[in-house]
């Protein structure tokens, strides 16, 4: 009788000991049960906040975005609205991180939702305004600011912002001057006075976007894909054209139906500030046409002179 006491009593600390560890009862997660933050009796006892790691959410960048607070590693986060979807990032401590590449601007027109999946309760909420994305040239001119219009024109948008953060406009120049007609760029580099086209394999050509469809005429300061003449409407690539003068509807074909090889894409605009730098510099003569460097067939342009390069081009907003 003895021995059965003994053995009895032994049983039952066994399983005291398995309940207090979790075995067998309803609280169990399987082998991770024992981490923290993946418990349901841990409840979220704080606030969940939702931050962007960066000063502005920009437009077709990957935007990171920080949810802090207690056992943050067991949430779900989704997206709602300008992201279709979310990456994980990194989870650590008390602060999760996700990344997604945003393709709509406008006021909290990006939500992201922190969810208890034991609970099914969202124990955090934000909203994310996402301005229209603006393209800062760095050139011997000064800064030259474009601002995008992808609501409107989206292809020609994110075709602009993917060259730029490929770094292709590094080194290149402006290679055809027209007073009051048009400044050209995008296309070629220059070493001495040869001109030779640059060339990526990180680029590829878009589709053509025409401004009877998208309403954007090529006004004054506004910004185009630019082909090479007599080549298909689509296959604009890293070339952009800078209106100078009014050349859409009115007395012009750049504005065109799309069968029009004289039309152009356009995209977006410069600041008030860039197109009166631009002015200034043709007025005072800093920068004048010339007849071309190479005058063969191979270079049909009369690039300003002396060369205007572009030094860098990033993403500002």
């Amino acid at each position: 009788m003895r021995n059965q006491h003994i053995l009895g009593a032994s049983w039952a600390f066994a399983l005291l000991m398995l309940g207090a560890c979790g075995g067998g009862g309803g609280d169990t997660v399987g082998p991770l049960a024992k981490e923290e933050n993946l418990n349901p009796s841990n409840p979220i006892t704080s606030a969940v906040t939702i931050t962007s790691e960066s000063a502005k959410v920009m437009y077709h960048a990957l935007n990171t975005f920080v949810v802090s607070g207690d056992n943050v590693g067991r949430l779900d986060i989704t997206a709602q609205g300008a992201c279709s979807q979310l990456e994980p990032i990194s989870s650590s401590g008390n602060q999760k991180r996700v990344a997604c590449r945003p393709g709509q601007v406008g006021t909290n027109v990006l939500t992201l939702i922190a969810t208890d999946p034991f609970t099914k309760k969202e124990v955090g909420v934000q909203s994310f305004s996402v301005p229209k994305p603006e393209v800062t040239l760095t050139t011997t001119l000064g800064s030259l600011v474009v601002i995008l219009e992808p609501e409107k024109a989206p292809l020609s948008s994110q075709n602009f912002l993917d060259v730029v953060a490929s770094g292709y406009y590094k080194g290149t120049v402006f290679h055809d001057l027209m007073l009051g007609n048009r400044l050209l760029g995008g296309l070629y580099a220059l070493n001495g006075e040869i001109w030779s086209p640059k060339t990526s394999s990180e680029v590829s050509t878009v589709e053509f976007e025409s401004p009877l469809a998208t309403g954007l005429s090529n006004t004054d300061g506004t910004i185009a894909v630019y082909r090479l003449p007599n080549s298909s409407l689509n296959s604009g690539s890293t070339g952009f054209l800078i209106n100078l003068g009014d050349h859409g509807r009115i007395g012009n074909r750049r504005d065109g139906t799309s069968p029009d090889h004289s039309a152009y894409a356009v995209f977006g605009r410069l600041n008030e500030k860039s197109r009166e730098l631009i002015t200034k510099a043709i007025d005072t003569r800093s920068i004048v046409p010339k007849p071309p460097m190479n005058p063969t067939t191979s270079f049909p342009f009369e690039p300003p002179s002396p060369a205007v390069w572009i030094s860098n081009a990033t993403q500002t907003n």
